[in-house]
């Protein structure tokens, strides 16, 4: 079995997709998406410590929302479908690794939860830098997108005369204050990773599933 064998399995394991709509270049290209960010047992183990990462600072967020952090999740690849509508095309996203949040009720707007929701959004990102390196690929660019259109969404619903600041203020202040308290973190963020490498990748590394609950 060569390594991408493993890769598909875990897809396929994962799959939202129904078994017509698993065909076609839409979807070829999701999977080869997935393929090009998994490509190595090392982009799997950083993608490991990337979503620990964002765990570790969705604890607070989960708890001021009301939340059972115990549904908070760590995902292994997978292809969600989004049939057509009549003004969209169907779509096929590819999603390498994630989190999974709890369903919470409707936020409640403020900018002490923006604040740290922009912690939670480049803690993935420092994770990385911080146990691999400045050089290794952080994968944050979707973390920053989603972020940015969070920031659009509080300051809609809470006005620029609360959210005075735009996006990326946000986003360097949150990274100067994760990069400050990370030591705090570190351990729980190490020890988790190697948590997600056990039950969610453990075909990739060799391991036996972990029974932990």
């Amino acid at each position: 079995m060569t390594f991408y064998d493993v890769i598909d399995g875990l897809i396929d394991a994962g799959d939202k997709v129904p078994a017509v709509k698993r065909n076609g270049d839409d979807y070829t290209t999701a999977r080869k998406i997935i393929h090009d960010e998994l490509a190595s047992q090392h982009d799997v183990e950083v993608g490991c410590f990337h979503e620990a990462g964002h765990w570790a600072y969705s604890l607070p967020v989960v708890k001021l929302s009301g939340g059972n952090t115990k549904l908070l999740k760590v995902i292994g690849p997978r292809i969600k479908y989004h049939p057509a509508t009549n003004d969209k095309s169907q779509k096929y996203d590819a999603t390498p690794t994630g989190l999974e949040s709890p369903k919470i009720d409707r936020p409640d707007y403020s900018n002490r939860l923006l604040k740290l929701l922009a912690k939670v959004a480049v803690a993935g990102g420092e994770s990385v830098s911080q146990f691999y390196g400045p050089k290794e690929k952080r994968g944050d660019t979707n973390d920053r997108g989603k972020f940015c259109a969070l920031h659009k969404e509080y300051r809609f619903c809470l006005t620029r005369s609360i959210i005075r600041e735009d996006a990326d203020v946000y986003w360097l202040q949150a990274l100067k204050d994760v990069q400050n308290d990370f030591k705090e973190n570190q351990l729980l963020i190490a020890s988790t990773a190697e948590k997600i490498k056990r039950e969610v990748f453990y075909q990739v590394f060799g391991l036996n599933k972990s029974t932990t609950p």
